[in-house]
């Protein structure tokens, strides 16, 4: 995926500061990264670009692997870029989302069979070793020593130089960029082992280190797997997320007048489409129909189903909720504003990785002082030995020793327990260091419409204005009216007579009044039965003295007030259990909703939350706002949303939460996305976030004071290459049963 915006006319590269600068275009470009493989990578990565003289500001995302870019300039700035990215031994690729999650499958299925590979060579290489090692040195002949030496030698070449290929490549672009990471200190160990070993055993000595090159290479590639199986679920993921609606085909109509199914990437401006009822807007469009009802929960948090009139524009997600319509397109595929708020929330995203990174940023900076460290007392070593067998052995060893293999798998390790252990409690965790926040919650706040409550209308009562009529008459002469319409409420009062009496359809004369509702007159004009809204009745002088706080359908018979239908978009069950259980966590809990004032603090009251706490009629940057507020008072926030007006308050806030229904931009707008419409759901985020946290830092905290301990020992203990690789493997294991005790604390929440 490569997309520019903005692209300014100059192609001047101006001084970032300068006062040209602030004069100058900004353009942004989105780059997919190709074989980048680690935090420390991602940081490296950013830290370089940041120092190319065009790039205002970049944003690298690990976990998609992806990087957003402000430069200054034309395709030539880019050219720039993307040379710059090679040179570090990356790629910067043009694939589509597709492409991109094929190309991630195929790596992790090259990983795991690299991995493989490995495994079976280093086998056999450390058989031959172990046979050495379990014997005394005047045990076996010098001719059985070389021959169990060369073969160990053998099977270590293909682990070497063909699996470890990619460490080799990398730790070369490192030292050329200076960039002193893992890559460079496993390579030079596997290297240095590899020479050695042949050096020694060209003189015919008894001990060789070939086993011990391929155990580094193998722990390593061990790590690159899991890191690699991560980021691809990650993607599937993000795929999945940004796939607004399951249908990829809409009806086009030609200059003829003729249907036909096109692909929604190929609309074009000027486009005329038909959409049925029930069928998603797939871009913004000009209404040519003479009328339309939408749903436009996914923009609003309006409940309440909205009329539009011939020339309304419509906005890419809208429901069609009434009859067949025919839209102009305004815009073509990619351009509506539903794409920029996808591209908005990618550069928003890749941000919010790239601060909050802390972790990576820690781990780069250990793995350079270990490399430094480790180095020094290699070098060190070898020069007090006399003995240049004894030298080499020393310096391997604190080298070997020194390799942080548990600093490596540390955190993939603890985020794969994560995924795994959260999609068992029905969550997605889109961004790991942005959740382990979550264990700090001082306050959250809930949408209303589809999070708290079911996002639909449901018939709450019938009130029976005039008692000259039954519920039964009302309901048969309500059946009558409702028989041929599609509208959402005329299903619903044609689904509860169904449900309670046994309908009668009688002859007479059917109009539906577009927008207003529906009349119908039996045969000899006796009986008019009419049922709409409050407007349409108004406007024919017809007395309706009710003001209603819930949505409702009048039924008029004979120009006379009859009954009226009120309908309400129900609260979740789940909703007061979850809300108790949070306000026992969390000292402040609030509603944001886009909804009125008065259905707003009806639902509040059914869920015990104070009138206080209640925000109706916001806007989107309203609902931001708020959530700002509390963070400028050093509170940690969180909030639950399902609407694209929902965007911004998710990006905003420190846990941002998706409900199931939500859409799939504000997916991705989230760090957690419930795969539940259960909200008893986020009982479990608060104890996930304070175990992963904790795995995490202990994770780190076993990495760090193994390299704290090992490397001392290495140079002063009396230690051979293959304890060093032991203690190397020890280390790795018992950040491994770490993770699977935290991940048996996971389940039992």
């Amino acid at each position: 995926m490569t997309a520019t915006l903005n692209n300014p006319s100059t192609a001047a590269l101006i001084e970032a500061g300068s006062p040209e600068h602030s004069q100058m275009k900004i353009s942004k470009a989105i780059y997919w990264i190709e074989g980048l493989f680690c935090g420390n990578c991602a940081a490296a990565l950013e830290y370089k670009i940041a120092a190319v003289k065009m790039v205002d500001s970049v944003s690298v995302n690990f976990t998609y692997s992806y990087m957003i870019i402000d430069y200054i300039g034309d395709v030539t700035a880019l050219d720039i870029i993307e040379k710059t990215v090679e040179n570090l031994g990356y790629k910067v690729t043009n694939a589509s989302l597709d492409v991109r999650q094929q190309q991630l499958v195929q790596q992790k299925k090259q990983a795991y069979s690299t991995l493989f590979f490995a495994f079976i060579f280093s086998m056999w290489s450390m058989l031959s070793a172990i046979v050495t090692y379990l014997h005394e040195p005047d045990e076996l002949s010098q001719q059985v020593l070389n021959l169990l030496n060369i073969f160990s030698g053998i099977f270590s070449i293909p682990v070497v130089f063909s699996a470890g290929f990619h460490f080799h490549k990398m730790a070369w672009y490192a030292l050329k960029s200076l960039l002193f990471n893992i890559d460079l200190l496993i390579s030079t160990s596997a290297l240095l082992a590899f020479f050695v070993s042949c050096y020694f055993l060209w003189w015919q000595m008894d001990i060789v280190y070939f086993d011990t090159a391929c155990m580094l290479i193998l722990l390593h590639l061990f790590g690159r797997s899991l890191d690699l199986n991560t980021k691809a679920k990650a993607m599937e993921c993000l795929k999945e997320e940004i796939e607004l609606s399951q249908s990829s085909t809409v009806l086009y109509e030609n200059s003829a007048a003729q249907l036909k199914k096109i692909a929604i990437n190929t609309i074009s401006v000027g486009d005329v489409l038909v959409l049925h009822l029930g069928e998603v807007v797939p871009i913004d469009c000009e209404l040519l129909s003479e009328f339309s009802l939408c749903d436009i929960s996914i923009t609003t948090g309006e409940s309440a189903p909205v009329q539009y009139v011939k020339h309304s524009e419509l906005a890419a997600g809208f429901v069609n909720l009434g009859q067949t319509i025919r839209v102009r397109a305004k815009c073509a595929t990619g351009q509506s504003n539903t794409d920029y708020q996808l591209t908005t929330i990618l550069m928003n995203k890749a941000k919010q990785i790239s601060n909050s990174t802390k972790i990576n940023k820690l781990s780069s900076l250990l793995s350079q002082l270990i490399f430094f460290s480790a180095l020094t007392a290699g070098i060190y070593v070898f020069a007090v030995y006399s003995d240049l067998q004894l030298a080499f052995e020393r310096m391997l060893c604190v080298l070997v020793i020194a390799c942080p293999c548990s600093l490596t798998i540390a955190a993939p390790l603890a985020s794969l327990i994560l995924n795994q252990q959260s999609i068992k409690k029905k969550l997605v965790i889109n961004n790991y260091a942005a959740f382990a926040e979550g264990r700090n919650l001082s306050a959250f706040y809930f949408d209303k419409t589809g999070t708290l409550t079911q996002g639909r209308p449901t018939l709450m009562t019938i009130q029976l204005v005039n008692t000259d009529w039954s519920l039964e008459q009302v309901l048969q002469h309500a059946y009558q009216c409702v028989y041929y319409s599609n509208h959402i409420y005329s299903d619903l009062i044609r689904q509860h007579i169904a449900e309670n009496i046994l309908p009668e359809r009688k002859l007479g004369s059917y109009n539906e009044v577009l927008g207003y509702g529906v009349q119908w007159t039996n045969d000899d004009a006796s009986l008019n039965v009419a049922l709409g809204s409050k407007k349409w009745f108004v406007e024919q002088k017809i007395i309706i003295n009710t003001n209603e706080e819930h949505t409702a359908s009048y039924l008029v018979i004979n120009n006379e007030l009859v009954a009226i239908f009120k309908f309400e978009d129900s609260v979740k069950t789940s909703a007061k259990p979850t809300i108790d259980y949070l306000a026992a966590q969390i000292p402040y809990i609030a509603m944001l909703s886009g909804d009125n004032q008065a259905t707003c603090q009806q639902v509040a009251q059914q869920l015990g939350l104070n009138s206080e706490n209640i925000f109706s009629a916001m806007s989107p940057e309203q609902k931001q706002n708020q959530i700002t507020l509390r963070q400028q008072n050093q509170q940690v926030v969180g909030f639950i949303g399902d609407g694209l007006n929902d965007n911004l308050a998710l990006m905003q806030a420190d846990i941002g939460v998706a409900a199931k229904s939500a859409n799939a931009l504000t997916k991705m707008s989230a760090t957690v996305c419930l795969l539940s419409n259960d909200l008893t759901t986020l009982k479990t985020l608060l104890p996930l976030a304070k175990l992963y946290h904790k795995l995490m830092k202990y994770n780190l905290v076993y990495a760090v004071v193994y390299n704290m301990i090992a490397i001392p020992v290495a140079i002063f203990g009396n230690i051979s290459p293959l304890i060093a690789i032991s203690a190397m493997v020890a280390s790795s294991f018992s950040v491994s049963i770490n993770s699977y005790f935290f991940s048996k604390k996971m389940d039992k929440l």
